[in-house]
């Protein structure tokens, strides 16, 4: 057993507490973070920086380098820097910098020595802040190490589930896809229970961005850069099927539970849980989508089974020119392996379709794109993967991009972990209108008796649903 291993054992998800965190000048030394004659200050980032200039006119209040940091008083750097926080805050500090900038607890320095080992280099945490889900809890922590900033995700674990899930995320890895990586833990199998509190995850996670639908937020006046975002997360996702689909067997004898994607369990799951319905009231709308779905041509490979937006990872690059960070509008990553199963290979892509959508359409106000380009460059990068692993395939066809957009604005017209009636309400709108839609187009192309059914057994389920409109 590693020291990082033990020390793993010791961790609780509540003990990584959020906040700013400031390291002692001991700390600092021991870690070789500055030479001898630069001491570091911390800015609102937690990037560190030297004091540099700002040593001018400390010996005038009778202070040197050293007071600074070992007293923690508050100085300038240069002529326009004046805001940044000292080491130790034991001088005279305002209350709210102690608040925001609490001392190291015993737990994340404990998590620092599991990163140093990790990364065979000294790692110093400078934040740690909550990240807004809805399925799982996750923690965000930043942290110093050779000469940047990373950062990696703290999961609360349960048995189970976090061992499936983490041998999917280091198979995965293992395959050259983009997406996270267990930190701390090599799983043997999926099939042992996962023996910790907390998850570490690094990979494409080191490197992230801003969260995707904040991307599509700072772009909301150029609908044409959200829809080549969507182009991109296309390849990405034709890309990792095909290989994934080469590599089945080695998912499969690492313990993946490989089980093939099913509309009854998806409409159990989502839209009869949130109307608070049992499978026996919706038996006809069950059976009808079963039999659009069995009307799919093209083979069954393995998939991710949830690209939601929230699961799409951006990437962030240093700028060719300025060196500076940004965020790629080209490069994208894929987390959360736990719903990995066999399924056509149009549903990952428009299951993303029907979330980056209604993102787009909140961000742009209007966004008037077909599926259709997003589809073809899918098709392309499928065609390149598929030849590369020698796997045969056949491009998508319109009807069976029109049978899962109707399946998947189906399914997310409910959904059981939203709760603000008018949010319910808009969602439901969204994509009950969608759904007519494709019914329409289903007729036309020869499947009226399920077109019609689903659309008798939506009216009867949702009969008695209002909801306030959305201001």
């Amino acid at each position: 057993m590693t020291k990082a291993t033990e020390l793993l054992r010791g961790l609780r998800f509540e003990q990584i507490r959020p906040g700013r965190y400031v390291a002692s000048v001991a700390d600092l030394a021991l870690r070789g973070l500055f030479p001898k004659k630069s001491l570091p200050s911390f800015g609102d980032y937690g990037t560190p920086t030297t004091f540099g200039a700002g040593t001018r006119g400390l010996t005038d209040r009778g202070l040197s380098p050293e007071d600074l940091v070992t007293k923690g008083v508050r100085g300038e750097e240069g002529k326009d820097k004046a805001d940044f926080f000292l080491v130790e805050e034991i001088g005279p500090v305002a209350e709210r910098e102690k608040e925001e900038m609490p001392k190291k607890p015993k737990e994340i320095l404990a998590l620092e020595q599991i990163l140093t080992e990790e990364y065979g280099t000294a790692v110093t945490i400078t934040s740690v802040r909550e990240l807004p889900t809805t399925r799982k809890k996750v923690k965000e922590v930043h942290f110093h190490k050779d000469g940047g900033i990373s950062k990696v995700w703290i999961i609360k674990a349960e048995p189970q589930q976090t061992a499936q899930e983490l041998n999917a995320y280091y198979l995965v890895h293992e395959q050259g896809i983009p997406t996270a990586r267990p930190i701390g833990y090599k799983p043997a199998t999926a099939k042992e229970p996962y023996p910790y509190n907390i998850a570490i995850l690094g990979g494409v996670v080191e490197h992230a961005g801003e969260p995707y639908d904040a991307l599509l937020q700072n772009m909301g006046l150029s609908p044409h850069l959200v829809f080549a975002t969507a182009r991109s997360i296309a390849r990405l996702i034709a890309d990792y099927q095909m290989k994934l689909t080469a590599a089945k067997g080695r998912l499969e004898a690492g313990g993946i539970q490989l089980r093939k994607a099913s509309p009854r369990r998806e409409i159990k799951e989502r839209f009869l849980a949130a109307l608070g319905k049992d499978e026996k009231d919706a038996l006809d709308l069950i059976e009808a989508c079963e039999s659009l779905y069995q009307q799919q041509s093209g083979l069954t490979v393995v998939s991710h089974g949830d690209t939601h937006t929230g699961n799409i990872v951006t990437i962030a690059e240093a700028d060719a020119a300025t060196g500076l960070q940004r965020t790629s509008i080209e490069k994208f990553g894929v987390i959360d392996w736990g719903s990995v199963q066999l399924d056509h290979p149009l549903s990952d892509l428009v299951d993303f379709w029907v979330h980056h959508r209604r993102q787009a359409e909140k961000a742009c106000g209007r966004y008037d794109v077909g599926l259709d380009e997003v589809v073809q460059a899918y098709g392309q990068q499928l065609a390149r993967t598929a030849k590369q692993y020698g796997i045969p395939f056949e491009m998508p066809s319109q009807k069976d991009v029109t049978i899962q957009l109707a399946l998947w604005n189906l399914y997310e017209m409910h959904d059981p972990t939203r709760k603000d009636p008018m949010d319910i309400g808009w969602k439901s709108r969204i994509h009950g209108i969608a759904v007519q839609q494709q019914l329409e187009k289903l007729e036309m192309l020869g499947y009226r008796e399920q077109a019609r059914t689903i659309h008798a057994a939506l009216g009867r389920l949702l009969k008695d649903r209002v909801y306030k409109e959305k201001s």
